[in-house]
């Protein structure tokens, strides 16, 4: 993981020019990258202590946990941050068009945020989300239908859920950062257009 956030670093750093977005992007990416090698590092002393039935493990667990706590929502403000910004310096971005509600956007961005659960108690359903946008469990079922999430878990009582975004969701989600300001319809409901990139100016000639 750590490898992969450095080789991203590389990419954005050879791609784009350095305006101070893509700078701070360049340091906050290197900045996980340094706390996901650290939580490594701490799972395999946890690892090394219960092969060795020594005590101590759920401490380096822990320290993994907190070190890599922050990691999913500084991921998504970073492709945020970074699709802008590739936006703004002209380079072509494109993306399926969808009819995604601002309720829908809502919920994917805190799903991807790690937030969101959906537990069952006395045979109802219920959203649980700390991120603090209220989520129904109608927009949780219509975005499973349409394959945007899915649940991790067995279904118990009284036991969370963990809601995730599958392969389509993470790029539909993707496509809202790309889009510009979103045209909404009567229904409530904004298209995700595609961007292309603008035709360059012709030099004027005397």
């Amino acid at each position: 993981m750590a490898e992969q956030t450095l080789a991203i670093r590389e990419s954005v750093t050879h791609t784009l020019r350095h305006t101070p977005a893509v700078v701070d992007v360049s340091i906050r990416l290197r900045q996980m990258a340094f706390l996901t090698s650290g939580a490594a590092d701490e799972l395999l002393i946890a690892l090394d202590l219960v092969k060795n039935s020594k005590v101590g493990a759920g401490l380096h667990i822990q320290l993994a946990k907190h070190l890599t706590v922050l990691g999913a929502p500084t991921s998504v403000d970073l492709a945020e941050s970074l699709t802008a910004e590739m936006r703004r310096q002209g380079m072509p971005l494109s993306g399926q068009v969808l009819q995604l509600s601002s309720a829908d956007i809502a919920a994917m961005r805190d799903v991807a945020c790690g937030k969101a659960n959906v537990t069952q108690m006395l045979g109802r359903q219920y959203v649980t989300n700390e991120g603090g946008t209220r989520i129904s469990i109608n927009t949780v079922r219509n975005l499973e239908k349409r394959t945007l999430l899915h649940r991790h878990g067995v279904q118990e009582e009284s036991i969370p859920q963990r809601l995730l975004l599958t392969a389509a969701g993470i790029r539909a989600l993707a496509s809202t950062f790309a889009q510009a300001p979103p045209h909404v319809s009567a229904s409530g409901l904004q298209s995700v257009p595609p961007l292309q990139q603008q035709a360059p100016t012709a030099k004027r000639t005397r």
